[in-house]
Parts: structure tokens; C-alpha cells; sequence
């Protein structure tokens, strides 16, 4: 039994052992796998790139079709330029000299 728990202490040792912390391997791996990563950013951003000025990327075609739903409601949009039609002759009113406002400090 004795001879069973010293093998078992001598693998766990070996293992403990294969497994310090070594900061010269860690680093080196942290610094392949970020310039991989970078590298592999960086042929996609061109390859997107060429994709845009060739106009093969972000195309829109539109789609018309005479039964589409109108977005904006008519009889609003007449209300608003009405509006704007009396705020324009106002603001020509008041330019001119048309209308007088009464001077407060009076």
C-alpha cells in the first residue's frame, strides 16, 4: 500500500511540475494568437474594402410595386403645409411693415 501512494504522489508531483507558470511560453502565445487574430482582421477589412468600391456589398434595389401602402397620410400632410403657408405670410406681414406692435415700454 505504501509502494501505491508513493507512485501516486511521484505522478501527481510530474504532473505539478510540467504545469508551473511559465510567463516566457504564456506570452509568446498570447502574442501569436493576437497577431493571427490581427492578421486575419486585417484581410477582412481590405477584402470588405474592395468589396465596397466594386459596389458588390450594401447594394439596395428597390421595389416598387403600385398596390404598395402609401406611408404618409394625405390630408395631414395638407393640414402641415397650410400651416406653414399662413406662418409664411405672416413672417411677410410683419417684415414689410404691415402689421404694428405696440411698444411696451410705453
Amino acid at each position: 500500500m505504501d509502494n501505491f501512494i508513493k507512485k501516486f504522489r511521484n505522478r501527481i508531483k510530474g504532473l505539478h511540475k510540467s504545469r508551473l507558470v511559465n510567463p516566457h511560453v504564456h506570452w509568446a502565445i498570447l502574442i501569436r494568437f493576437s497577431l493571427t487574430i490581427s492578421f486575419f482582421l486585417i484581410i477582412f477589412g481590405f477584402y470588405l474594402l474592395y468589396k465596397v468600391k466594386n459596389e458588390q456589398i450594401f447594394q439596395f434595389e428597390p421595389t416598387l410595386s403600385e398596390n404598395s401602402p402609401s406611408l404618409i397620410k394625405e390630408d395631414l400632410l395638407e393640414k402641415v403645409n397650410e400651416e406653414f403657408k399662413k406662418k409664411e405670410l405672416r413672417s411677410l406681414d410683419v417684415n414689410n411693415g404691415v402689421i404694428s406692435f405696440p411698444d411696451p415700454s410705453f
